[in-house]
Protein backbone atom coordinates (compact mmCIF):
# COMPACT_ATOMS: atom_id res chain seq x y z
CA UNK A 1 0.00 0.00 0.00
CA UNK A 2 1.29 3.44 -0.93
CA UNK A 3 1.29 6.24 1.62
CA UNK A 4 1.04 9.82 0.38
CA UNK A 5 0.78 13.07 2.30
CA UNK A 6 -1.97 15.38 1.10
CA UNK A 7 -1.01 19.05 1.11
CA UNK A 8 -3.22 21.83 2.40
CA UNK A 9 -6.00 22.95 0.12
CA UNK A 10 -7.70 19.60 -0.33
CA UNK A 11 -11.01 19.09 1.46
CA UNK A 12 -11.46 16.11 3.76
CA UNK A 13 -13.88 14.65 1.20
CA UNK A 14 -10.84 13.45 -0.76
CA UNK A 15 -9.73 11.44 2.26
CA UNK A 16 -13.15 9.86 2.61
CA UNK A 17 -13.34 8.82 -1.04
CA UNK A 18 -9.69 7.77 -1.24
CA UNK A 19 -10.33 5.42 1.69
CA UNK A 20 -12.25 3.30 -0.82
CA UNK A 21 -9.03 2.67 -2.75
CA UNK A 22 -7.24 -0.28 -1.16
CA UNK A 23 -3.89 0.48 -2.79
CA UNK A 24 -3.34 3.89 -1.18
CA UNK A 25 -3.59 5.78 2.07
CA UNK A 26 -3.74 9.55 2.04
CA UNK A 27 -2.65 11.42 5.14
CA UNK A 28 -3.35 15.14 5.47
CA UNK A 29 -0.21 17.14 6.09
CA UNK A 30 -1.69 18.43 9.35
CA UNK A 31 -1.67 14.82 10.64
CA UNK A 32 1.92 14.23 9.51
CA UNK A 33 3.36 17.26 11.30
CA UNK A 34 1.23 20.35 11.92
CA UNK A 35 4.39 22.50 12.09
CA UNK A 36 4.59 22.10 8.29
CA UNK A 37 1.36 24.04 7.79
CA UNK A 38 1.46 27.60 6.60
CA UNK A 39 4.96 28.85 5.93
CA UNK A 40 7.16 25.74 5.76
CA UNK A 41 9.44 25.60 2.75
CA UNK A 42 8.41 22.97 0.24
CA UNK A 43 11.77 21.22 0.42
CA UNK A 44 11.31 20.98 4.20
CA UNK A 45 7.98 19.19 3.70
CA UNK A 46 9.69 16.63 1.48
CA UNK A 47 12.52 16.20 3.97
CA UNK A 48 10.06 15.70 6.85
CA UNK A 49 8.19 13.03 4.87
CA UNK A 50 11.51 11.29 4.22
CA UNK A 51 12.48 11.47 7.91
CA UNK A 52 9.06 10.40 9.18
CA UNK A 53 9.00 7.03 10.95
CA UNK A 54 6.29 5.85 8.56
CA UNK A 55 7.46 5.13 5.01
CA UNK A 56 5.87 7.89 2.96
CA UNK A 57 5.93 7.46 -0.81
CA UNK A 58 5.38 11.10 -1.57
CA UNK A 59 3.39 14.31 -1.49
CA UNK A 60 0.27 15.38 -3.39
CA UNK A 61 -0.09 19.15 -3.85
CA UNK A 62 -1.52 21.93 -5.99
CA UNK A 63 1.61 24.01 -5.40
CA UNK A 64 2.93 23.95 -8.97
CA UNK A 65 5.74 26.35 -8.08
CA UNK A 66 7.57 23.39 -6.54
CA UNK A 67 8.32 22.09 -10.03
CA UNK A 68 10.29 25.25 -10.81
CA UNK A 69 12.42 25.37 -7.65
CA UNK A 70 15.88 23.82 -7.80
CA UNK A 71 16.25 23.02 -4.11
CA UNK A 72 12.85 21.34 -4.01
CA UNK A 73 13.70 19.14 -6.98
CA UNK A 74 17.14 18.29 -5.61
CA UNK A 75 15.61 17.28 -2.26
CA UNK A 76 12.94 15.30 -4.12
CA UNK A 77 15.72 13.45 -5.91
CA UNK A 78 17.72 12.89 -2.70
CA UNK A 79 14.75 11.61 -0.72
CA UNK A 80 13.54 9.42 -3.58
CA UNK A 81 9.95 10.44 -2.96
CA UNK A 82 7.23 10.98 -5.53
CA UNK A 83 5.72 14.41 -6.01
CA UNK A 84 2.25 14.67 -7.53
CA UNK A 85 1.42 18.21 -8.61
CA UNK A 86 -1.91 19.38 -9.98
CA UNK A 87 -1.45 22.43 -12.19
CA UNK A 88 -4.05 24.82 -13.50
CA UNK A 89 -6.60 24.17 -10.77
CA UNK A 90 -6.06 27.48 -8.96
CA UNK A 91 -7.72 27.63 -5.59
CA UNK A 92 -10.59 25.39 -6.67
CA UNK A 93 -10.65 22.50 -4.19
CA UNK A 94 -13.35 20.68 -6.17
CA UNK A 95 -11.24 20.57 -9.35
CA UNK A 96 -8.13 19.59 -7.39
CA UNK A 97 -10.03 16.85 -5.57
CA UNK A 98 -11.56 15.50 -8.75
CA UNK A 99 -8.19 15.34 -10.49
CA UNK A 100 -6.60 13.73 -7.47
CA UNK A 101 -9.20 10.98 -7.29
CA UNK A 102 -9.14 10.48 -11.05
CA UNK A 103 -5.37 10.08 -11.30
CA UNK A 104 -4.58 8.53 -7.93
CA UNK A 105 -4.98 4.83 -8.86
CA UNK A 106 -2.68 5.23 -11.87
CA UNK A 107 -0.08 7.21 -9.94
CA UNK A 108 -0.04 4.69 -7.12
CA UNK A 109 0.32 1.76 -9.53
CA UNK A 110 3.23 3.48 -11.28
CA UNK A 111 5.00 4.69 -8.15
CA UNK A 112 8.26 2.90 -7.53
CA UNK A 113 9.69 3.18 -4.03
CA UNK A 114 13.26 4.46 -3.99
CA UNK A 115 12.82 6.10 -7.41
CA UNK A 116 12.06 9.81 -7.32
CA UNK A 117 9.14 10.62 -9.58
CA UNK A 118 7.47 13.87 -10.56
CA UNK A 119 3.89 13.79 -11.75
CA UNK A 120 2.60 17.04 -13.25
CA UNK A 121 -1.10 16.61 -13.93
CA UNK A 122 -3.52 19.10 -15.46
CA UNK A 123 -7.24 19.17 -16.03
CA UNK A 124 -8.29 18.37 -19.57
CA UNK A 125 -9.04 21.24 -21.90
CA UNK A 126 -12.62 22.34 -21.89
CA UNK A 127 -14.48 21.71 -25.10
CA UNK A 128 -17.81 23.10 -26.16
CA UNK A 129 -20.71 20.66 -26.12
CA UNK A 130 -21.62 18.83 -29.27
CA UNK A 131 -25.13 19.07 -30.64
CA UNK A 132 -27.28 15.99 -30.12
CA UNK A 133 -28.15 16.07 -33.84
CA UNK A 134 -24.44 15.92 -34.75
CA UNK A 135 -24.00 12.84 -32.56
CA UNK A 136 -27.09 11.28 -34.12
CA UNK A 137 -25.45 11.87 -37.50
CA UNK A 138 -22.37 9.94 -36.36
CA UNK A 139 -24.51 7.07 -35.07
CA UNK A 140 -26.58 7.00 -38.25
CA UNK A 141 -23.47 6.97 -40.40
CA UNK A 142 -21.99 4.10 -38.35
CA UNK A 143 -25.05 1.95 -39.04
CA UNK A 144 -25.44 3.05 -42.65
CA UNK A 145 -28.63 5.04 -42.26
CA UNK A 146 -29.66 8.67 -42.07
CA UNK A 147 -30.60 10.90 -39.15
CA UNK A 148 -34.18 11.00 -40.43
CA UNK A 149 -34.33 7.19 -40.49
CA UNK A 150 -33.03 7.02 -36.92
CA UNK A 151 -35.48 9.68 -35.79
CA UNK A 152 -38.46 7.90 -37.39
CA UNK A 153 -37.44 4.56 -35.87
CA UNK A 154 -36.78 5.77 -32.30
CA UNK A 155 -39.12 8.74 -31.96
CA UNK A 156 -41.62 8.66 -29.09
CA UNK A 157 -45.20 9.38 -30.00
CA UNK A 158 -46.97 12.47 -28.66
CA UNK A 159 -49.00 10.18 -26.44
CA UNK A 160 -45.84 8.58 -25.01
CA UNK A 161 -44.34 12.01 -24.34
CA UNK A 162 -47.41 13.00 -22.34
CA UNK A 163 -48.02 9.70 -20.54
CA UNK A 164 -46.61 9.36 -17.04
CA UNK A 165 -43.28 7.61 -17.35
CA UNK A 166 -44.06 4.83 -14.87
CA UNK A 167 -47.34 3.88 -16.48
CA UNK A 168 -45.55 3.79 -19.82
CA UNK A 169 -43.07 1.30 -18.37
CA UNK A 170 -45.94 -0.76 -16.95
CA UNK A 171 -47.42 -1.01 -20.45
CA UNK A 172 -44.06 -2.23 -21.77
CA UNK A 173 -43.76 -4.79 -18.95
CA UNK A 174 -47.28 -6.07 -19.71
CA UNK A 175 -46.22 -6.80 -23.28
CA UNK A 176 -43.63 -9.32 -22.07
Amino acid sequence: MALFALDEGFPDTVLTVAALLPEVELRPLRDVDDRLLGNADDWAILLRLFQHPEPFDGLITVDASMTRLVRELVVLHQTQLSLVVFEDVGDDPVRASGLCLLHLPHVVNQTEPDKPQLWILRPPGRKPPIRARDRLGQLASAEGSSIDQLMRRERLSSEQLETDLWSWYTEIDDEY
